[in-house]
Parts: structure tokens; C-alpha cells; sequence
């Protein structure tokens, strides 16, 4: 996977999580499908922004999705499931109307 470098990727996480968290909220209140029912953006790590950075900037891959979504366990955290998910669903969504 292709690297994102930061000079700050402690603030840029912070960053990535209040991101994760408002659209969290705005699925609440606007009450648009709820893609994120049990997630902690806090259980959010690095590998999460970078593909979250990716996908916003258009750089994210089908394959990519898919090799994050297989190394997923079922001990792994129900948010980065939930996020993994997400994710995917918004790529397909995307694909689809290009």
C-alpha cells in the first residue's frame, strides 16, 4: 500500500477520527443510512486514515479495499469493520456513476 507521509500523523489521526465522528453524527441527524452503528473512531489507526485519505483523493483501488476487508478477522474491531464497509460501499458507489 502506498504511503501517505505526514509531518504530523498524530494530529493527522486526531484529524481523521473527528472526520469519521462527524459523519457519524450527520448519518444521526440528518438520518441518512446509518453506516456506522457501533463504531469507536477512537479503534481507528493509521492504515485507516491512509485509506480513508486515498479514497477522498481518488487514489483508492478496488484491490486495495479488498486486501484491507480480507485482513480483517473476527477478533478485529467492529469499527474497523464497520469502516472497512463504509469504505467499500462508497467505492462501488462511485465506480458505478463514473
Amino acid at each position: 500500500m502506498e504511503n501517505i507521509s505526514t509531518n504530523n500523523p498524530e494530529g493527522n489521526l486526531d484529524l481523521f477520527r473527528a472526520e469519521i465522528n462527524n459523519l457519524i453524527n450527520s448519518e444521526k441527524t440528518e438520518r441518512k443510512t446509518i453506516h456506522f452503528p457501533e463504531c469507536d473512531p477512537n479503534e481507528l489507526g493509521e492504515e485507516e486514515r491512509v485509506i480513508y485519505e486515498k479514497y477522498k483523493s481518488w487514489k483508492l483501488s478496488d484491490e486495495e479495499i479488498r486486501e484491507y476487508k480480507n485482513r480483517l478477522t473476527p477478533e478485529s474491531s467492529k469499527s474497523k469493520k464497520e469502516f472497512g464497509a463504509y469504505i467499500s460501499n462508497m467505492l462501488t458507489i462511485r465506480n458505478f456513476y463514473e
